[in-house]
C-alpha cells in the first residue's frame, strides 16, 4: 500500500509514448469538446447561455463578458490547458495503478468524475444555471474524462 501511495504522489515526466499518449488524449478531449459545444448541443447550449438569443436581437453588448477582450480564445486557451493537465494526471495515474485494460481505464475515469465533477455540480444550482444547461455541461466533462481514458489506454 505505501508503495502505491509513493507512486502516486510521485510525479514523473511521461517518457515519449507517454507524451504522445497525453497529447493524443488532450487533442481527443478538445475536438470531442468542440463537436460537443459547436455541433451537437451549440443551439441549446447558446440559449441557455442566452449569448444566441442577444446575438439574434442584435444586442451585441450584452452577448460577452466585457472582463475578457477576447472572450472565445480565453475560454478555448483555458479548456486546452485543463485537458492537457487532466491527461497528465490521468495517464500518471494510470501508471501508478497499473491501469492497463479499457474496462480499467472507464472505471478510473468515472470513479474520478463522479467524485470531482458530480460534488462540485451543486454549485452550479446556486450559479442561476438552468437544469439544461448543468447537464449539457456535466455531461460533455463526463464524456472528456472517458475519451482521455481510452485514448490513454490505446496509446500507453
Amino acid at each position: 500500500m505505501a508503495d502505491i501511495i509513493t507512486k502516486i504522489f510521485t510525479l514523473n515526466l511521461p517518457d515519449t509514448t507517454g507524451m504522445i499518449a497525453i497529447a493524443g488524449a488532450t487533442a481527443s478531449a478538445f475536438v470531442l469538446l468542440a463537436l460537443w459545444y459547436g455541433t451537437f448541443f451549440s443551439k441549446s447550449w447558446m440559449e441557455q447561455m442566452m449569448v444566441y438569443r442577444n446575438i439574434k436581437e442584435k444586442k451585441f453588448e450584452d452577448s460577452f463578458d466585457k472582463r475578457w477582450p477576447y472572450p472565445m480564445a480565453v475560454s478555448f486557451a483555458s479548456s486546452f490547458l485543463c485537458h492537457l493537465v487532466r491527461s497528465y494526471f490521468m495517464w500518471h495515474w494510470f501508471a501508478a495503478l497499473g491501469v492497463a485494460t479499457m474496462k480499467e481505464g472507464v472505471a478510473f475515469a468515472l470513479c474520478w468524475f463522479i467524485g470531482a465533477e458530480l460534488s462540485a455540480a451543486h454549485h452550479c444550482v446556486w450559479s442561476g444555471k438552468t437544469i439544461t444547461h448543468i447537464a449539457i455541461d456535466q455531461a460533455s466533462e463526463l464524456s472528456t474524462f472517458v475519451v482521455i481514458a481510452v485514448v490513454l489506454v490505446l496509446l500507453a
